[in-house]
């Protein structure tokens, strides 16, 4: 044994005195040192978004009015305090198609007012003193008031003129930052949803990409060289001179790169999972698991890369040959994706639960499905396949009111996203045990079980589709479930759930 660990020792140190090898670990602490000054940056702001803009179409409208001395006089004091070229272009007549104004646009024509200081005016906002969000900041003068603070009674005072038609302000923003330096503008998410973000789309990308395909080839091409070494003048007859069968000597050299490769992928990845916990406070294991698991795909390639070596001594043949062999792993992989979803007659089910007489079913891509047994079919409760990573939690049973509870949450590609999963309830009376009536979506529903069967000769009435269920039927909670919960169960009508900071028992009241 003590010359086969020679030889894997003597392979690795040969892999780490190459100057190729200190250069990409020089490459890996620089990618991680301009990463690691990214980060959420948290401050006030009361400017509008793009998402703050409800009802586009009836701002435009509201905004072209007060610009013709039309509406209410709130409305025209906020056109008033707007650019000259801003107002005038309100004021321009639609040509023969509307004009198309963007909610990018209309924030930016408020944005404009935010810095005013003569906007107000008791005599358009004639409750702006009484009321607790503007009371303490009308009470100084307005030249008085810092520049933030200026912003933020505008920014009440807009509200208050297009009420329903622009959202109430959220104070505290994020930005992305780099170097303490905002990029961009606020972010139109919390703080909770961007890690959503970032996770889903950013670290994704990284993986796939960066590590499934760049630094894997990077991988093979730095031990490539290895194996087609061992067969220069001189090699081969030192390590043949130490006594190890040939078979353990091709082993051995294997060994050695994937020691190698493993070591600089643990290197990365444990940096970017100290980087992504300490500026992002994504601290996601799956980090961490991805490096048995890359080194598991590293060694299925190189071991087409060692045995092309082997065959014929050329490193360049076998980067050639292996980059053949990625290819078809790369088109069955996309072919497979694509013919699944029209192969897969039967959509995977995940979790069953009975629900009174009634059964639903949790599919793999997210939907809430329940069973018709009158139609005989699964009808769709709640779909969220459309939304990509959506995914359901639960769902929990109260026989004593007749609710369901479900979770709505992401699919990141480490596992489930459990600081944000939403609660709704669905009132569904109607399913409790011995109820034969109960509000439907037209606001009454019939029991037809005991109508019996139709005479012979009657044509049989088509099934139509079931009204249990419906949107209206649904109240989406301002509840979220516990930060990062593991699992939740339904105990003597209350719900149990377990988390990584404690044990949780929902109030339902």
């Amino acid at each position: 044994m003590r010359p086969y660990l020679a030889v894997i020792y003597d392979s690795f140190v040969e892999a780490m005195s190459s100057k190729v090898l200190w250069a990409l670990l020089f490459g890996w602490t620089l990618i991680l040192a301009g990463v690691a000054p990214f980060g959420f940056i948290h401050d006030r702001s009361y400017e509008f978004s793009t998402s703050e803009i409800l009802l586009r179409e009836s701002m435009v409208e509201k905004l072209e009015a007060a610009a013709k001395n039309k509406g209410t006089k709130s409305q025209q004091a906020v056109v008033a305090a707007m650019k000259e070229d801003s107002r005038k272009f309100l004021l321009e007549e639609k040509k023969s198609e509307p004009r198309k104004f963007s909610s990018g646009r209309v924030a930016e024509l408020l944005n404009e007012t935010l810095s005013s200081k003569t906007m107000y005016s008791a005599e358009a906002w004639p409750t702006a003193e009484k009321r607790a969000e503007t009371k303490e900041l009308l009470a100084k003068p307005i030249e008085q008031l810092s520049k933030l603070d200026l912003e933020q009674l505008n920014r009440r005072l807009i509200e208050t003129a297009f009420q329903g038609s622009v959202s109430q302000v959220n104070e505290n923003r994020i930005w992305v930052g780099y170097g303490g330096m905002k990029l961009g503008t606020a972010l139109p998410l919390s703080e909770a949803q961007s890690r959503v973000v970032v996770e889903t789309i950013v670290l994704q990308g990284v993986m796939k990409i960066g590590l499934g395909i760049v630094a894997m080839f990077i991988a093979i091409i730095v031990t490539s060289p290895m194996v087609p070494d061992m067969f220069q003048p001189g090699s081969l007859h030192l390590l043949l001179s130490k006594p190890i069968s040939r078979s353990l000597l091709f082993l051995s050299k294997f060994a050695g790169g994937c020691i190698f490769v493993a070591i600089n992928i643990a290197y990365l990845l444990i940096g970017l999972y100290f980087v992504a916990g300490l500026r992002l406070n994504i601290w996601n294991s799956g980090l961490l698991l991805c490096i048995p698991l890359f080194v598991f795909v590293f060694m299925i390639f190189y071991s087409v890369s060692a045995l092309t070596g082997l065959i014929w001594k050329n490193a360049i043949v076998s980067v050639i040959v292996t980059g053949i062999f990625w290819l078809i792993c790369f088109s069955i992989g996309l072919v497979y994706g694509i013919m699944k979803p029209i192969i897969d007659t039967f959509p995977q089910v995940v979790e069953i639960q009975p629900v009174g007489d009634k059964l639903f079913a949790v599919r793999q891509e997210g939907a809430l499905m329940m069973w018709d047994e009158k139609t005989k079919t699964w009808q769709v409760a709640y779909d969220s396949s459309r939304g990509g990573n959506r995914k359901v939690f639960g769902p929990f049973w109260f026989e004593d009111k007749g609710e369901l509870y479900f979770g709505k949450t992401f699919q990141t590609p480490f596992g489930m996203q459990t600081d944000d999963i939403k609660i709704t309830v669905a009132n569904l009376n109607e399913l409790k045990k011995g109820a034969t009536t109960g509000a439907t979506e037209k606001g009454t529903y019939q029991d037809n079980s005991d109508k019996g069967t139709p005479e012979k000769g009657t044509p049989e009435e088509p099934k139509e589709k079931s009204d249990l269920w419906s949107d209206k039927r649904t109240d989406a909670s301002s509840l979220n479930f516990p930060s990062r919960t593991r699992r939740a169960i339904v105990f003597k009508n209350t719900l149990l759930v377990l988390s990584d900071v404690g044990l949780f028992q929902l109030d339902r009241e």
